[in-house]
């Protein structure tokens, strides 16, 4: 009879961490350095002269996702790109407009200044 109840409460305590699995709702995520240091002075600043509860890393984070535009995420993806790969977009554009331009004829252009990125 005692290892029924051994067994139910080992069952209640996987009854129990599954429970509390099902409530996290966060998760981890990497960040550089300074962008955690930077993170952690906003925090800091924010709950100096406080009333009420404190603000949490995911509060400025999550009204800062708010905030970012499309402009923002081109702006982000275009420091994101090679120089290799920024050539070959502005081939490509080139290709669009000036249609039987070989690769070669592209570089001796971008090189004598006929082309403006």
């Amino acid at each position: 009879m005692k290892q029924k109840s051994a067994s139910h409460t080992q069952l209640s305590g996987e009854e129990a961490h599954s429970k509390k699995a099902k409530r996290s709702s966060s998760s981890p995520i990497r960040i550089q350095k300074q962008a955690k240091e930077k993170l952690d002075t906003l925090i800091a600043r924010a709950n100096r002269n406080r009333v009420g509860r404190k603000i949490r890393a995911d509060d400025i984070i999550g009204y800062s996702l708010n905030l970012l535009t499309e402009e923002h995420l081109k702006d982000l993806l275009s420091r994101r790109l090679t120089n290799k790969e920024r050539i070959e977009i502005l081939y490509g554009q080139l290709s669009k407009t000036k249609r039987g331009r070989s690769h070669e004829d592209f570089l001796g252009m971008l090189l004598e200044g006929e082309i403006y990125t």
